[in-house]
């Protein structure tokens, strides 16, 4: 007699994503965040700063495909993918970071 423990996906809904066709002439572009805490504030700032220089006040994220991070830089990449600049994100850490 086997006993099998239940998972903690048991009763997940499972599919499989479709494969989007990408252009195999255009490079995919990744923006990845490293975590850090509260020190999530230097990777925010210095996209602000990008962001400031180069961009003129626009969101990075409109340059990437992709926008990933981990941890505190996942809430970051979370932020940029709504829309918010790295600017709006990095006063949220000064504001509300301890």
């Amino acid at each position: 007699m086997s006993y099998t423990p239940p998972r903690r996906s048991d009763g997940t809904i499972k599919h499989v994503r479709a494969k989007l066709p990408w252009p195999k002439d255009r490079l995919f572009r990744i923006l990845s965040i490293d975590g850090g805490g509260i020190r999530g504030l230097f990777p925010a700032a210095y996209l602000a700063e990008i962001e400031r220089r180069f961009l003129g006040g626009a969101s990075i994220a409109k340059y990437f495909d992709m926008v990933a991070g981990t941890s505190t830089g996942g809430i970051i990449a979370l932020g940029l993918a709504t829309g918010k600049t790295a600017r709006e994100i990095s006063q949220v850490y000064t504001d509300r970071g301890e």
